[in-house]
């Protein structure tokens, strides 16, 4: 594929040459020809939409199954609605008639929805008299496609409580994977195989996983990758491996050295603690780069990382502009972007931005540091505290493997509390002592390492912290087990 921040994607996936390999899986390989024909198969099991805010929900797991039932969504004009087969049980609207899946989904789920199974679909041979005829056919109706009404809806992972959809055009999507392929520059691309732990239904999958790749002309490959041991076995296919992961996977993985040519690992969902970063580069043996964004604003910046102190970067699209909300306040991250048309707030020049609740320290004009989530700052005896430098301080006790705090308030009182998975040495001193005096133990630890009001009166030790589907901590469910461990909370 030819590359320039300008050409159109649809187009280029109508002009491959039809024997070109986009995905491989478990099954096989599946060339251009193979993804047209099931487009073709797939737009004519639906109606044309009757408006153009009609939906259709796809829970499909496998990238080349996605990719066709995306564009045949598209070609008979409804938005796709990627979504998880949970989320689907759980979304209801008059416009979203239609789901397509590849699951085996209970009554409940699909809500007597018109259902397209993927299953079911008889996959056309190459020896069928009119093959050819219908290639050329959806060919020619991609060609006549508009980028602007193609349209992508997905959820947010609502940590709010209250998750929301975003609606993005293939325009925007587009200039995201440009931006992207050119910071990361790949070369050899006939010879890399993209890999991934995260689900298309994620921003972060769809754009990593299936746009970018296609964009870059890189292979696929179309199932997820769910334990290290399916990462492993992509070692017999020889090829360089680009390997998109979350925090929850590389957290996951074991002691050895993976057997795979991994040229490039990619980690998005939250920044990874001190010794998952470590333990993922002795593993996997290559580059960190580490992903900031989200599903408003795409991606907004990255760094490839070694030591986890490194300063972000913006992307060559966009734009990070630091707001003071008065003059004694942190700066907060402001967002613009070309590949970015979803804004929360105006400037005094009146530019319009995203304004996340990330608190940022610049470092040039394009470059900065990372200091948590305002919305993890809190007053604790008239000292704000922020929650993300007291959960590093953890981190970096020699006894704490990683720690998620959070603030609680019992008896009129406000206090942090830490859910921790301690270290081998820290499961030592832990079972050598009883637990009265291992929690004095670790608070004389943390003396001088933050003030003694942020220092957790409370601890719970687990195995593993809880995680949200996308790997990310779970702070919600943090804060009820320890609701359940207070009397009166």
């Amino acid at each position: 594929m030819q590359i320039n921040s300008t050409r159109n994607m649809l187009r280029c996936l109508a002009g491959l040459n039809e024997d070109r390999i986009l995905f491989e899986d478990k099954n096989g390989n599946h060339n251009t020809a193979e993804v047209l024909l099931r487009i073709n198969q797939i737009s004519s099991l639906l109606p044309q939409a009757p408006s153009q805010d009609h939906q259709i929900l796809i829970t499909v797991a496998n990238g080349c199954q996605l990719l066709a039932c995306v564009i045949a969504v598209w070609l008979k004009g409804y938005n796709a609605v990627t979504v998880s087969d949970v989320a689907a049980g759980n979304y209801f609207s008059p416009l979203a008639e239609y789901l397509i899946t590849d699951h085996s989904l209970a009554p409940s789920v699909l809500k007597n929805r018109k259902t397209i199974r993927i299953c079911d679909i008889q996959k056309v041979t190459p020896d069928n008299k009119n093959l050819s005829e219908n290639l050329k056919r959806t060919r020619s109706k991609i060609l006549e496609m508009d980028p602007l009404k193609c349209r992508i809806a997905q959820l947010t992972s609502g940590s709010t409580g209250t998750p929301k959809m975003i609606v993005r055009n293939m325009q925007l999507l587009e200039l995201e994977a440009a931006a992207i392929y050119e910071t990361i520059k790949p070369d050899d691309r006939e010879n890399i195989l993209n890999a991934g732990t995260v689900p298309y239904y994620h921003s972060y999958g769809l754009l990593f996983r299936l746009l970018f790749p296609l964009y870059a002309g890189i292979t696929v490959w179309a199932d997820m990758i769910t334990y290290q041991e399916e990462l492993n076995t992509l070692k017999d296919m020889n090829r360089k491996l680009i390997f998109v992961a979350n925090p929850g996977f590389l957290k996951r993985m074991d002691d050895s050295k993976c057997p795979c040519k991994v040229s490039l690992v990619l980690s998005a969902g939250g920044v990874l603690p001190v010794h998952v970063l470590k333990h993922t580069l002795d593993s996997l043996l290559c580059p960190m780069l580490e992903i900031l964004g989200s599903t408003e604003t795409g991606v907004m910046a990255y760094r490839f990382n070694k030591t986890g102190n490194e300063c972000w970067n913006t992307f060559p699209d966009s734009k990070i502009i630091p707001v003071k909300e008065d003059e004694n306040s942190d700066e907060i991250l402001c967002f613009t972007s070309k590949h970015c048309d979803q804004f929360n707030a105006e400037l005094s020049d009146g530019t319009m931005v995203y304004q996340t609740g990330d608190i940022i320290e610049m470092n040039g004009k394009t470059q900065f540091l990372l200091h948590g989530r305002k919305t993890r700052t809190v007053k604790i005896e008239d000292n704000r505290i922020s929650l993300d430098a007291v959960e590093k301080a953890l981190n970096d006790c020699q006894l704490i493997q990683e720690a998620a705090v959070v603030a609680m308030e019992s008896f009129n009182r406000e206090y942090t509390a830490a859910m921790a998975v301690l270290s081998s040495e820290g499961t030592v001193i832990r079972n050598s002592m009883t637990s009265g005096r291992f929690f004095m133990h670790i608070r004389n630890l943390l003396n001088g390492t933050m003030p003694a009001v942020a220092i957790p009166r409370s601890f719970i030790f687990v195995e593993r912290l809880p995680l949200s589907p996308t790997g990310k901590i779970d702070y919600v469910r943090i804060v009820q087990e320890f609701k359940h461990e207070i009397p009166g909370v």
